[in-house]
């Protein structure tokens, strides 16, 4: 992690006893030091990368990440590989 105190964070949860089975006192030190991590305050995305993020793309910006993916991937979840979809985008434009 980046943040500046996650590291003293870590090391003070982590050094309190904890008795029992090991998995048990790993799974107890776990539980204890999730709630104090999500209370970090972690570093922003900065406004230009957000508008970066939900600019509109260009079919050829599409078409380029598309091609530019090995044909034997798997881009997403739909069990469809690259490689029909280079087909179709060949075909189809």
């Amino acid at each position: 992690m980046n943040h500046p105190s996650f590291g003293s964070l870590l090391e003070s949860s982590w050094a309190q006893g904890v008795s029992g089975h090991p998995m048990a006192r790993l799974s107890l030190k776990l539980k204890r030091l999730k709630p104090l991590l999500k209370g970090l305050s972690l570093a922003k995305v900065p406004d230009a990368f957000k508008d970066w993020l939900i600019r509109v793309v260009s079919a050829e910006e599409v078409r380029a990440s598309m091609f530019s993916i090995k044909g034997n991937k798997a881009p997403g979840p739909d069990n469809l590989n690259a490689g029909f979809f280079q087909k179709k985008l060949g075909t189809s434009g």
